[in-house]
């Protein structure tokens, strides 16, 4: 795994992001190999679970560095977690969704995957640490989760205050990380939020507008559009002929 060679033992996890080079060496030949592929995508859910003590620096690094695919910053974490049980289990649990799939298969890995995630922070001791988090993804990380959590009032000022830094670093570093300003991650979170609202047929569209955050629906159906290239009513009325 670039230039760091490892040898996994029995049911000890390697989690790779998308830039870090890797190749397999000749195995065994009863070795099984079992090799997940997440979209980074995903991880957008992972994060908000996440807090962001000293402790969890290295995972969040991680995460920021799958989740924005310009910083191209190779980078890999390797768990010892053969003994713990928990983790195990999760595996286990993956392995048979995905082996005997059933009508809610999906849903129940991506929970199982989320709980995995959790599990692997609790147990950051079974880390082998191979890179240090930076001030910059620490203070990135804290920026999204803040977005997520307070979308509806979330203001960068506020932000900036919070974390004691001025908000023009903060600008800057959320452009230079997640190649967007504050502005674009505020307004793609709460355009998110309102997809979602907008699968709730007694919700009307004036009443979502307010909930996510925008006092402006002709503004709102401006951006709306804009981004999806339908109204939310029209999203709406295709939803419903689904």
């Amino acid at each position: 795994v670039g230039e760091t060679p490892i040898r996994l033992k029995q049911g000890e996890l390697i989690l790779l992001n998308q830039f870090i080079e890797h190749e397999i060496k000749a195995c065994e030949r009863e070795d099984i190999i079992i090799n997940f592929i997440i979209r980074p995508k995903f991880f957008e859910y992972i994060f908000t679970y996440l807090t962001t003590d000293n402790t969890e620096n290295t995972m969040n690094d991680f995460l920021i560095n799958s989740l924005f695919e310009h910083t191209q910053n190779g980078q890999f974490l390797y768990f010892a977690v053969s003994e713990v049980e928990s983790i195990q289990e999760l595996v286990k649990r993956v392995i048979r969704e995905i082996m005997e799939p059933s009508l809610l298969s999906q849903s129940s890995i991506k929970l199982y995957m989320g709980l995995l995630m959790i599990e692997l922070v609790k147990h950051s001791d079974k880390l082998k640490k191979l890179n240090d988090g930076n001030l910059e993804h620490q203070m990135i990380m804290k920026a999204l989760k803040y977005i997520e959590e307070h979308y509806r009032t979330a203001n960068l000022y506020e932000l900036a205050k919070e974390l004691n830094q001025t908000h023009y670093w903060l600008s800057k570093n959320i452009k230079k990380i997640t190649n967007k300003n504050f502005k674009d991650l505020l307004q793609e979170k709460r355009l998110s939020v309102a997809m979602d609202l907008l699968k709730i047929n007694h919700l009307s569209i004036s009443s979502i507008v307010e909930q996510v955050g925008y006092d402006n629906i002709s503004y709102f159906y401006r951006i709306f559009k804009k981004k999806y290239g339908v109204t939310p009513k029209q999203y709406r009325d295709q939803f419903e002929e689904i």
